[in-house]
């Protein structure tokens, strides 16, 4: 790659970035691929907290109040954002990594937990040398849970006179206004201002913001569509 060249660059939104197995992937491939940029998780408020009169609160039962708990307890999700920018080759591999590869609900690797409890070399889905990257296993043996509500978008993708980052860098925000200020001083707010609207996109396709399995599939299918014409 001719660094005085322009850089491709890609933008994603992902759900839950917090699995070792994306986690370990995703930093992999960018290492791999000599990518700059890195993933930015944010604590995101989706509602604003409900405000009750003093009637009210005296009427409250003990039912509600649980209830209202729950509910205030569902407010609080993460999100994150994953940028990355390189030669067009290497953001292209990075796309197909993320768009089609990935296993974002952790799909069959249970099963090959169960199945090679002792991870081998280059099992998984690691082989793929066709696209010149993964050339490391992920281990399986991980503790934690696949999040199966989760889900990855390519939110923007397209040509950037040089590079605004020095490495790739995991970073995390307790809020959207620290979260958005980390792109502006790249001068690239805007980035975060369009993972923002397509999460308030997604989340109110949802009911109280977890994604339902029919959603999650529609919008897999609408990712693989999109990347599809744009070969075409």
């Amino acid at each position: 790659e001719n660094h005085n060249n322009p850089v491709a660059v890609a933008l994603f939104y992902v759900k839950d970035m917090s699995h070792t197995y994306h986690r370990t992937k995703v930093d992999l491939n960018a290492q791999q691929n000599k990518l700059t940029g890195g993933v930015l998780e944010c604590l995101y408020s989706s509602t604003p907290p409900s405000h009750t009169s003093s009637s009210q609160e005296h009427d409250t039962t003990s039912t509600s109040t649980t209830t209202t708990t729950t509910k205030n307890k569902n407010k609080n999700i993460m999100l994150s954002a994953v940028i990355c920018e390189g030669g067009p080759k290497a953001i292209k591999r990075f796309i197909r990594l993320m768009s089609v590869r990935m296993k974002w609900t952790g799909e069959g690797l249970v099963e090959q937990q169960a199945q090679q409890p002792q991870p081998q070399p280059n099992d998984d889905d690691h082989n793929e040398d066709e696209d010149g990257d993964d050339k490391e296993s992920v281990p399986l043996t991980l503790p934690q849970k696949f999040n199966t509500n989760n889900h990855c978008h390519l939110v923007w993708t397209g040509m950037a006179p040089k590079r605004l980052f020095k490495s790739f860098n995991f970073q995390a925000c307790t809020s959207t206004d620290m979260a958005r200020s980390v792109f502006e001083n790249k001068g690239v707010g805007h980035f975060w201002d369009e993972v923002l609207q397509y999460h308030h996109h997604s989340y109110n396709q949802t009911t109280n913001g977890i994604m339902t399995p029919a959603n999650a599939a529609i919008t897999v299918k609408l990712t693989s569509n999109n990347n599809n014409n744009n070969d075409n």
